[in-house]
């Protein structure tokens, strides 16, 4: 599919999805009724106007390279869900209406200890099994994403508040055998994103940015990644996550056209 009709048909499943009518759309971006139409016929043309991008993507709850590069017609729902929320907390990080802060816990100790076993106070944080059995204590990064792997260390860890109760945790990982390499320069690194009940103490999974797999979410975690870090497969969500997710983009499930 060549990148106009890729733009126009994502703008269309977009504005299914949120129910908006097309000609409302264009009447909102100021062109005129039947705009998309014409455009997807004229072969002259390859892409909308930037002013009309723009605003569309604002209207439609995403971005002007989403629109470009995604195909929103093969996402899941699941996917489109989390692209709502990671664009607005894009969108909330750049106008810090939420603060990111460092997430220093989230880094485990090297250092075993045998006198006593102290438990991790992170929840991305767990003991290694065998050391354990030996009465010993050693702290490894723990990935839901990653349940077998050891050999997992942050290079990088944020964390901010949507809530009273709901926390957000945003890691960048790299093996172990990795350690000295530039975070910015390594494209090895997977970013993975989490939201925490801090009454429950539950941790939920959201998702993760394969580098080996760039996707749409890829895109979003990436593109949130970069800006916290200036500033400063899927799972199935839980209940909770849901919960969160829609507490948060309450604000933003009508849209004034």
């Amino acid at each position: 599919m060549i990148e106009k009709d890729r733009c126009i048909a994502n703008i269309y499943a977009l504005a299914k999805k949120k129910e908006i009518l097309i000609r409302d759309l264009e009447k909102s971006c100021d062109v005129s009724v039947g705009y998309l139409a014409r455009l997807r016929q004229d072969k002259k043309q390859s892409l909308p106007g930037s002013e009309f991008l723009f605003r569309a993507a604002a209207l439609l709850g995403t971005s002007v390279d989403s629109l470009m590069y995604f195909d929103f017609q093969l996402a899941s729902e699941t996917e489109l869900y989390l692209h709502s929320f990671m664009n607005k907390l894009l969108l909330d990080s750049l106008k810090q209406k939420i603060v990111w802060m460092p997430d220093s816990d989230c880094v485990p100790s090297p250092v075993v200890l045998e006198s006593e076993v102290r438990f991790p106070d992170h929840p991305l944080l767990a003991l290694d099994p065998v050391l354990l059995q030996q009465g010993k204590s050693k702290e490894y990064y723990y990935s839901p994403f990653h349940p077998a792997a050891y050999d997992l260390i942050p290079r990088a860890a944020w964390r901010t508040s949507l809530s009273e109760e709901t926390l957000v945790f945003m890691t960048c990982v790299a093996a172990v055998n990795d350690r000295d390499a530039d975070p910015a320069e390594d494209p090895a690194n997977e970013i993975e994103l989490y939201l925490y009940n801090t009454s429950a103490k539950a941790l939920s999974p959201l998702c993760y940015a394969d580098p080996q797999h760039p996707d749409l979410l890829y895109h979003d975690l990436s593109e949130l990644y970069e800006t916290v870090s200036e500033l400063l497969n899927r799972n199935v969500l839980d209940q909770y996550a849901i919960s969160a997710i829609d507490a948060y983009l309450a604000d933003d499930k009508s849209v004034d056209l």
